[in-house]
């Protein structure tokens, strides 16, 4: 039973960093603010990262790696545009990373508390996910408070 707890895991968390990708990729190109531009260039290689070690990971247990969905990736995308049609300002891509961000830590501390009995490598791609969300949800913070002083 933990093979299947560990793989389908690693499935989830594999999907959740790519879409992370994804997201980033959807709104990097409209970022005035260098700072921010770099914080969520280092999340995306945070995500890249943690999607390679889930691959590895699958491989080796000659599981297939699941892509997420066309409809999740069509959803995000329809949603990120909707949000910024009318105002693609550098303040309120930072509330969409900070609130997607949130969104994957609570669905990481959920995979942390499934995986308690699981193997040391699934432990420490979740760890290593925690690390990449909790490092760049301060960050993206600081920015944020920074911007609302800055005007």
């Amino acid at each position: 039973m933990i093979f299947l707890e560990e793989v389908g895991i690693a499935k989830d968390i594999y999907q959740n960093a790519k879409m992370g990708v994804l997201g980033i990729d959807e709104v990097i190109y409209k970022v005035k603010n260098k700072k921010l531009l770099k914080e969520i260039s280092k999340e995306k290689k945070g995500y890249d990262n943690v999607c390679e070690m889930c691959k590895h990971f699958l491989e080796r247990k000659k599981e297939e790696v699941p892509e997420p969905n066309m409809m999740a990736k069509m959803g995000s995308e329809f949603l990120t545009q909707m949000k910024l049609f009318k105002d693609d300002s550098d303040k309120i891509i930072i509330d969409m990373m900070i609130k997607g961000t949130e969104k994957s830590l609570t669905i990481m501390e959920n995979k942390k508390e499934e995986a308690k009995d699981c193997n040391m490598k699934i432990n420490k791609i979740i760890n290593n996910m925690l690390n990449v969300l909790n490092e760049s949800l301060t960050n993206l913070k600081k920015i944020y408070k920074f911007y609302f002083f800055e005007n």
